[in-house]
């Protein structure tokens, strides 16, 4: 899942499609949640089974990339390290929750949501 969303070339699918739009954060983080929608049963079974651990470090490690220039444009007094660990442990936290609560809001208004409170003002 992970290395088709951060693929460059990427085609239009069933229930979503970012085929012209792969570049942009918001973008990888909504296409990522609508792959999760997409096999929320695997992945819910994942988040909360055995190999949580396993998926949460791939997990971490794809969103480091993700998240690495947002990161590093945060103006703030803290070390790069702890800003990296709340960012990404913030949006797998905000993601166990989504699964846990039936998806049920969309991942738009998820992204929309999650990076309203990261940056503190409204996503567009």
């Amino acid at each position: 899942m992970f290395s088709h969303v951060f693929s460059d070339s990427l085609m239009p699918e069933g229930s979503h499609d970012f085929s012209g739009n792969h570049a942009d954060i918001r973008a990888l983080l909504e296409h990522i949640l609508w792959h999760i929608s997409d096999h929320k049963d695997n992945i819910g079974s994942i988040m909360y089974g055995e190999s949580e651990k396993l998926f949460t470090r791939y997990f971490s490690e794809y969103l480091e990339k993700t998240f690495g220039e947002l990161i590093s444009h945060m103006d703030i007094d803290v070390s790069e390290e702890f800003k990296n660990q709340f960012v990404i442990g913030s949006f797998i936290s905000t993601v166990k929750w989504w699964i846990a609560t039936g998806l049920k809001q969309s991942p738009s208004e998820i992204i929309n949501d999650y990076i309203t409170c990261l940056l503190g003002s409204k996503a567009g």
